[in-house]
């Protein structure tokens, strides 16, 4: 049987100590590989799942091929969810099914 958890409530307010000195913080500077925000991210992810993705398997590691989705970063960062990419790695997948069906029916 589970039992329940006794938890320490919040304290109302944590005491720091006066004059503390820090360091300044770094000024920030993007990387323009890699883009922040959620407007790339879903640029990025759209354009993957419109064509590269059919090659995904057999280009991924061919250093001559831009064959890779380049979204590790956004999903490391939390940019983009893993649940998202999923969904929109299965809606291509089945739009690619449905146009080799179409393709096939067209030439048979």
């Amino acid at each position: 049987m589970l039992q329940e958890i006794k938890l320490i409530p919040a304290p109302k307010a944590i005491n720091t100590p006066a004059n503390i000195s820090s360091e300044p913080l770094p000024e920030f500077v993007s990387n323009p590989l890699f883009p922040a925000g959620e407007k790339e991210v879903l640029r990025r992810l759209n354009q993957f799942t419109q064509s590269p993705i059919y090659q995904y398997a057999e280009a991924r590691n061919r250093m001559d091929l831009d064959g890779t989705s380049s979204l590790s970063p956004y999903l490391r960062f939390g940019m983009l969810g893993l649940r998202q990419a999923v969904r929109t790695a299965q809606q291509a997948w089945v739009r690619g099914e449905a146009r080799k069906k179409n393709t096939e029916q067209r030439s048979g």
